[in-house]
């Protein structure tokens, strides 16, 4: 599962072409991969801090080729906040140094999300964010809804340079659910991200020092 998982992670990521709004996945799995090919021959990480949305797209692709192969080391603990707020939190490494970050959780009963945190010499470098809020829909018994958004985070030198979001919703009855892989991503004003980094650096501060109340 965690094959397909991380293997499905790289399909969506690969979305985010030099055409800010093109989604590229359909493509690139009926070719050969390169890049793959490549680290296969080469082992081991690369040690560079990523400054181009180009070499964050390389380096995203290593820590994930890594991951599922099980070469990294991973620690992770779960917490609840009063149950207001629960989750799990994962962390990859390559001696000692965090790789990556999965953090999921979800707030009350209707929202849940899953972040993903990429991180080279302890500089955060990438996140992929996709949220969920569902609800009843009217009209048929015990049918929900869920309004999905995705979004990516490039960041160099601690900053966002380049943000998109994808939003699309999911009906438990219907027969014609969008596909995430084949939707647009929109490039988006950075602003809304500004956070971010203060984000992972809550969690950041657990990986050696776990909790099983709130993340603060």
């Amino acid at each position: 599962m965690k094959n397909m998982f991380m293997y499905g992670l790289l399909l969506v990521f690969l979305s985010c072409s030099s055409h800010a709004s093109k989604d590229e996945s359909s493509s690139d799995t009926s070719q050969s991969d390169p890049i793959k090919e490549n680290l296969e021959e080469e082992g081991g990480l690369s040690n560079n801090t990523p400054r181009s949305v180009d070499e964050i797209r390389r380096l995203y692709e290593e820590v994930n080729f890594h991951v599922d192969q099980g070469n990294l080391d991973t620690t992770s603990f779960s917490y609840n906040c009063h149950g207001e707020k629960k989750g799990k939190l994962t962390y990859y490494s390559k001696n000692g140094n965090v790789v990556m970050i999965t953090h999921k959780y979800n707030e009350y009963d209707h929202y849940e999300a899953t972040d993903h945190y990429y991180v080279q010499n302890d500089s955060l470098y990438f996140v992929f964010q996709k949220g969920v809020a569902w609800s009843f829909e009217s009209g048929t018994p015990n049918a929900t809804k869920d309004n999905v958004t995705e979004k990516r985070v490039y960041l160099a030198d601690l900053k966002p340079i380049h943000c998109l979001e994808k939003k699309y919703v999911i009906r438990s009855h219907a027969n014609d659910n969008p596909d995430s892989e084949t939707l647009n991503n929109q490039e988006i004003d950075c602003s809304s991200s500004h956070n971010i980094y203060e984000s992972y650096q809550v969690l950041a501060k657990y990986y050696q020092s776990p909790t099983s109340g709130c993340l603060e």
